[in-house]
């Protein structure tokens, strides 16, 4: 094997464990099939599930906060809300983003303004971008669709998964889950009383304009359906497509209301809520600073947070592990009763010989595991503190026993770590 493909082989697995820990795995998310919304173009579906309000099972809609956050080291992170009002992050915004409503200007008057935490907080410190909503978060449906526009549906007996958009990146196609809630508002609240159904019962032809081609500058979105036909057909002459002919009528068949439909509960980064051990690693510094400022003790709430998560994951592991030892049990009795003329053999326990660990020089302080909480985990483990070379608490650094070029990322909050760590300072995962 060479070095290339041990360190891919070496990468993969640490992924993987990274993602069977906190319930990442692909059994969990799934390889969505996605239903964009594209700007310029129509859209035919079905949407499929009960409402926000009588959502009852895991597919049905689900509503959810995202914001894209500028992180202290200038990267981006994805983070998704807690609906808990309590929750750290949103005492932050209470405290920090205090406002009253200008009812003549039409606009918020933040009693903080000129504050440059308050302006990081709102803008993710890009001034230059009118369309920045900063650390403010966006509310999202995710919703279960049948496509009209192809046969991927039919051919898969799957629903697909609605996206509000797709960007390309470095060769790779990055969505946005869901549909903005306002959407999701005007296809409830509007079509479906013009309809008089709900919105299982009808399909609906949406056609998302971009901000050059909207036909007026409060339009993002027209959204129609079977009975506005002089509309649809005027559509198709412009665009030179059939649409009409994709329409279905009348109530879903039941091989469509058998389609697997996708569960929407606890999608690490679409709505699983960010574990506060990554905006710990984000935005330590930020939430310090609001801290000291405004006498806030969100930073301690975070840490008891992530201390909480940690223990939940441990329980989680614990009844995982006492499930699959039940299971082999009663396998074993099983086999017992098929065997039970044959010899027993009784395994020993095999000795593994201790390897001595030089116990290092390193004293963590209280500061330290504060500043970086996967050190609480470190500081009873020789190896782990014989990989660390010093720590520089004014500066936020940790230095490891290795070139700067040999440093790898940790898989979950991107923090720059020796190659042969098992345990992230930052964020506490471990790795195997």
């Amino acid at each position: 094997m060479t070095r290339e493909e041990k360190f891919k082989k070496a990468q993969e697995a640490r992924k993987r464990a990274s993602s069977e820990r906190r319930g990442f795995g692909p059994s969990i998310v799934p390889d969505f099939q996605y239903l964009v919304l594209k700007q310029d173009k129509v859209s035919i579906f079905r949407l499929v599930g009960n409402s926000l309000e009588t959502r009852e099972i895991p597919s049905d809609c689900l509503r959810v906060e995202r914001s894209l956050i500028k992180a202290d080291d200038d990267s981006w992170f994805t983070c998704i809300w807690d609906q808990d009002p309590n929750w750290p992050l949103r005492v932050i915004m209470r405290k920090l983003a205090k406002y009253t409503w200008n009812k003549e200007k039409k606009q918020r008057e933040y009693e903080n303004e000129g504050d440059a935490l308050l302006t990081r907080f709102k803008t993710n410190n890009e001034l230059d971008n009118p369309y920045s909503s900063g650390m403010f978060p966006d509310k999202f449906v995710l919703i279960n669709a049948i496509d009209r526009m192809d046969s991927w549906c039919k051919d898969n007996k799957h629903t697909k998964l609605m996206a509000w958009n797709e960007t390309e990146k470095e060769g790779k196609t990055f969505h946005t889950a869901g549909v903005k809630n306002g959407f999701y508002n005007h296809i409830f609240d509007l079509k479906c009383n013009e309809c008089n159904k709900h919105f299982e019962d009808v399909d609906f032809v949406v056609k998302k304009f971009s901000k050059n081609k909207r036909p007026d500058q409060n339009t993002n979105y027209l959204v129609y359906w079977h009975e506005n036909k002089t509309v649809i057909e005027t559509m198709e002459k412009q665009d030179k497509e059939q649409y009409f002919n994709k329409i279905v009528i009348g109530d879903l068949t039941e091989e469509e209301k058998n389609y697997v439909r996708y569960d929407l509960e606890n999608i690490p980064f679409i709505s699983k809520t960010t574990p506060a051990g990554v905006i710990l690693s984000k935005l330590g510094k930020f939430i310090k600073d609001v801290d000291t400022k405004y006498g806030t003790n969100v930073y301690s709430q975070f840490v008891e947070l992530k201390e909480k998560e940690l223990e939940e994951q441990q329980n989680s592991k614990n009844e995982e592990d006492k499930e699959t030892f039940v299971s082999a049990s009663v396998e074993n009795v099983e086999q017992e009763e098929v065997e039970q003329d044959l010899p027993t053999e009784v395994e020993r326990p095999v000795e593994h010989t201790k390897v001595k660990v030089k116990e290092p020089k390193l004293t963590l302080t209280q500061e330290a595991c504060t500043l970086w909480p996967g050190l609480v985990e470190i500081k009873d483990n020789p190896k782990e503190l014989s990989l660390i070379k010093s720590i520089d608490i004014d500066n936020q650094e940790i230095q490891y026993n290795c070139s700067e070029n040999d440093l790898e990322d940790c898989p979950d909050c991107g923090m720059r770590l020796h190659p042969e760590s098992m345990i992230c300072p930052g964020c506490a995962a471990h790795f195997s």
